[in-house]
């Protein structure tokens, strides 16, 4: 026989929407942190999507160590 509407329905509030609801705030959320953290000079957190962090430095202490550096030696083919 056909499903009733009504328990479709609450099955979607029951299980659905709270879901998308979560998502919904921690979008919310991660806008929120990069916007209150642009202006600062802290390390910067970039979590990856395997679940790995890897800490950035401030833009200023990268690009001067990374000005500072000797060149990497030249290739040599085998």
């Amino acid at each position: 026989g056909a499903i009733n509407v009504n328990c479709v329905l609450k099955i979607k509030n029951l299980i659905i929407t709270p879901h998308f609801q979560g998502y919904l705030i921690s979008c919310v959320w991660n806008c929120y942190r990069y916007i209150n953290g642009r202006n600062s000079s802290d390390v910067l957190v970039y979590v990856t999507s395997n679940d790995t962090t890897v800490l950035l430095p401030p833009y200023d202490d990268a690009t001067v160590n990374g000005a500072a550096k000797e060149p990497p030696p030249p290739y040599v083919s085998a």
